[in-house]
């Protein structure tokens, strides 16, 4: 992402990740509050799919990847 994107781009405190094969089961903990594919994170951030590696997001029409972060 670009330096701008990065800067208007709200922080995504991630504190719980759960991935599963059947979609429905799939959502993100960010900033305390659940999320699941196709909702979005203070009306800016949508959270367009949830993979076993990390999180595909859209901000502004751009497209980028979250990957998941090692414990």
């Amino acid at each position: 992402l670009d330096y701008q994107v990065r800067h208007d781009l709200p922080k995504m405190a991630i504190s719980m990740y759960v991935y599963n094969a059947q979609q429905q089961f799939r959502f993100v903990i960010i900033g305390g509050k659940r999320y699941a594919e196709g909702e979005q994170i203070e009306s800016k951030v949508t959270v367009t799919k949830i993979r076993a590696d990390g999180i595909e997001c859209e901000f502004q029409g751009i497209r980028f990847f979250y990957p998941r972060q090692s414990l």
